[in-house]
């Protein structure tokens, strides 16, 4: 081997390697997951999350909490991993005048067995409709990065998806209904009650989504780092011609 050719040697074997430890040494940065694992091309499923960001509940307006969580699920600077998905969300929300299972199509009366709803860590929360309704879920609700956290959430809700009677709805006079994220139990939806003025997340849920073709992975340390040896292999060749 030519002094040139150790050279370049050593510069690409240094470089690649050098990456394959920073990746090995550097954890990797948790996603959410939008495309839970085990499901099929063509098969149908919904997401749910809690937001970081809070809000009041003194609106009497549903579209209020609607629109709050759908622009934040749809900032493309905050959550461009959500953004990307292209769809609509809604707050698991109720106010005196519509029930959480109606705003968000999920009341098995009216919108049927539904399809199952997925946290953003790939773990199902409710199978569909009833069971998300049935009182408790399979899986705590993440916030948007999919990280399990407590977390008091408006609702406004009775875990049958209507508002929760004596005026505890968003926006009632009376003090409305706080869940709580990070909970499996009958609190995940109803916890407690709080001033409408204090600031607490919403649950987002999304509209329809069907899982795509699978896509090329892109490659990984060690696939570039073979693709280096290649690269160097057919370097050394074209010098030897």
């Amino acid at each position: 081997m030519t002094h040139i050719a150790r050279t370049i040697f050593h510069t690409i074997f240094g470089t690649i390697f050098g990456a394959v430890l920073l990746c090995a040494a550097t954890p990797a940065l948790s996603a959410p997951v939008t495309v839970p694992t085990g499901l099929n091309p063509g098969d149908s499923y919904r997401l749910v999350f809690f937001t970081t960001t809070t809000t009041t509940a003194t609106s009497t307006d549903i579209n209020t909490y609607n629109s709050f969580v759908d622009s934040f699920a749809n900032n493309a600077g905050l959550n461009p991993i959500l953004a990307a998905l292209g769809t609509t969300w809604t707050a698991i929300a109720s106010t005196t005048a519509v029930d959480a299972r109606d705003n968000t199509g999920t009341n098995p009366t009216t919108d049927g067995a539904g399809v199952a709803i997925y946290n953003l860590s790939d773990q199902v929360v409710a199978t569909g409709n009833s069971d998300l309704w049935d009182g408790t879920i399979a899986n705590p609700i993440h916030n948007e990065a999919g990280v399990n956290q407590v977390a008091g959430v408006w609702t406004g809700t009775d875990t049958s998806g209507a508002e929760w009677g004596n005026l505890r709805g968003l926006g009632a006079a009376a003090d409305p209904v706080l869940g709580l994220a990070g909970t499996v139990s009958v609190q995940w939806i109803a916890a407690s009650q709080n001033p409408s003025s204090q600031l607490h997340s919403l649950y987002a849920l999304s509209g329809l989504l069907t899982v795509e073709s699978t896509s090329v992975a892109e490659p990984g340390p060690l696939s570039l780092l073979a693709l280096g040896f290649v690269g160097l292999a057919v370097h050394r060749r074209r010098r030897a011609g």
